[in-house]
């Protein structure tokens, strides 16, 4: 009986230290450095370029064994409530805080392979937020990370936060066809200038035709008898050519009737 007895007591104390093995929890190594890694994809596909912006907004803090985290300033007056660390709403809240205040934070861009890592973090909580994204694709949204991170009742130090980003295409814009403008070029409106030839001809036919009305035609430089930069009188109507023609005749008439008088003279001699 005794035995039995003392049996039970082990059994029980047994189970009690098994019960105790079981509840117990990790607790995080306060002086302990972390990292945050994250890599960039779209559709699965990594999506290079761009940046992304780390921002310590949360210390860790604990309260009869339980650990969580707390703001810090200058983050206090954000209004934001650390309820649902998973919380969208509580991470674009962060966001907005931040690029009112114009708070400063560490920048790195994204390699080639859609990756960034944040190394040396003190433990607490963060904030990443994107300020440059890749060429061809929207800014991700703002995302909360904590480090340590609890996986399976064990804290996390190293923490890979790709799943909680995705990086979205923007739609190809289609092309859009060049505007005309109000004032069409002067080519197609205006007609080619003419020709020196061809504004003589018209101008020729314009004087012989006399068709230009309302206008009165100024004269030409041979109309006004400037020639070789010297003036000359204007021509009357009448013409030089007809003189030495007549004065020839006048001659060939006196030749021919001086000859026929003196044969006259002659033939009333003879006889």
């Amino acid at each position: 009986m005794r035995k039995s007895f003392i049996s039970l007591i082990v059994m029980m104390i047994l189970l009690c230290s098994v019960n105790m093995t079981a509840f117990a929890h990790d607790v995080p190594q306060m002086d302990k450095k972390g990292s945050i890694e994250v890599t960039m994809r779209c559709e699965g596909k990594p999506v290079p370029g761009g940046n992304l912006v780390l921002y310590r907004v949360g210390d860790v803090s604990e309260n009869n064994g339980d650990y969580s985290f707390k703001l810090i300033a200058p983050y206090m007056e954000s209004g934001a409530e650390l309820k649902n660390l998973q919380s969208q709403e509580t991470a674009q809240k962060l966001a907005d805080y931040v690029k009112a205040n114009r708070l400063s934070g560490t920048a790195k861009d994204i390699d080639q392979n859609g990756q960034v890592k944040f190394t040396d973090l003190e433990l607490g909580l963060y904030l990443l937020m994107q300020t440059k994204a890749a060429g061809g694709y929207y800014e991700t949204a703002p995302f909360l990370v904590t480090v340590p991170s609890m996986d399976e009742e064990k804290y996390v130090y190293d923490i890979d936060a790709s799943p909680k980003v995705e990086a979205f295409q923007k739609p190809d814009e289609p092309e859009s066809e060049p505007q005309q403008s109000e004032s069409e070029p002067e080519s197609e409106y205006e007609s080619e200038p003419e020709s020196e030839a061809e504004s003589e001809s018209e101008s020729e036919t314009e004087s012989e035709t006399g068709e230009t009305e309302g206008t009165e035609t100024l004269p030409t430089e041979s109309d006004s008898g400037v020639e070789g930069g010297k003036a000359s009188l204007p021509q009357t109507g009448q013409l030089n050519w007809p003189i030495p023609v007549l004065a020839v005749l006048g001659m060939v008439l006196f030749a021919g009737g001086w000859t026929l008088r003196f044969g006259q003279k002659k033939e009333k001699n003879e006889k």
